[in-house]
């Protein structure tokens, strides 16, 4: 054997490791690339829920007719150019933004997603909300999923902008799932505040499983008749899977933990996804 058919298996093993855990990113700016990135679930539910890639915006777009009652219309997208690792450490974040008009009754959700591929009832996720009692800044917060029990990890959060970057983090030496947001996004570095923390050592997970990164949207209707959501009223961008805990990387992308969230208390209208 040669010495190039040793660097080509060297490579070929680099490349295979490299592939168990979150590696990649989607400005949403060519619809081409993007619809290579992710598996589309099926629209479920009223208003024909729909996600597209604004090229021109360059951002994915969530979009719904009017609806009526006590109905929502939802659908998902899951990232499928890699899975996170369940012995090492990675983080998936994401820019989450509102412009909707939206009426008494309405609520429209964003969520992102890290779930066990063995047991999809096992997830954590953070969320959040827009509606009339924003006050023009979203709220919401994070929650863990064992067995399909659900629970609040951190509620109660005033995001603090139409627009931010929500994150979940793996921290494989202590086991522990973190959530956080950064109001202002990229501006001057990310450094996210910490929502909370779910320790996932207790989700059964085989030596063949991985982890999940989904993008959820919803529109909800509680009473009345909700408004249509167009382009540029709820649109997600700037989507990242890195193999690492990003609290390890110094500045642009720091991880900061911080204190003081603002405790409005979770809208009473945010119901169990």
């Amino acid at each position: 054997m040669n010495y190039v058919s040793l660097v080509g298996i060297a490579l070929l093993a680099t490349t295979t490791l490299m592939a168990q855990n979150f590696n990649g990113s989607d400005d949403f700016s060519d619809s081409g690339t993007s619809a290579g990135n992710w598996t589309a679930g099926a629209a479920t539910g009223s208003g024909n829920p729909a996600f597209t890639v604004s090229e021109g915006s360059e951002r994915l777009d969530f979009t719904s007719d009017a609806i009526t009652g006590d109905a929502n219309g939802k659908l998902n997208w899951t990232w499928s150019v890699n899975t996170g690792s369940i012995t090492e450490d990675w983080s998936v974040y994401v820019d989450f933004g509102f412009n909707a008009t939206v009426s008494a009754g309405q609520t429209i959700y964003w969520a992102l997603t890290a779930s066990n591929s063995d047991h999809t009832n096992n997830h954590v996720y953070i969320a959040m909300q827009w509606n009339s009692a924003s006050g023009g800044t979203p709220e919401g917060g994070a929650f863990s999923s064992t067995n399909g029990v659900e629970t609040a990890i951190g509620s109660g959060v005033n995001f603090g902008a139409a627009t931010g970057t929500v994150g979940i983090t793996f921290r494989s030496s202590e086991g522990l799932i973190v959530a956080g947001y950064d109001s202002d996004g990229a501006v001057g570095g990310y450094e996210f505040v910490e929502i909370g923390t779910f320790d996932a050592t207790g989700w059964g997970t085989s030596v063949g499983a991985t982890v999940l990164a989904t993008l959820s949207a919803e529109n909800w209707v509680q009473s009345g008749t909700g408004n249509a959501i167009t382009a540029g009223g709820a649109f997600a961008d700037n989507f990242t899977a890195v193999p690492y805990d990003v609290s390890s990387v110094p500045e642009p992308e720091t991880f900061a933990v911080g204190l003081g969230l603002i405790s409005l208390g979770f809208v009473a209208t945010r119901r169990r996804r």
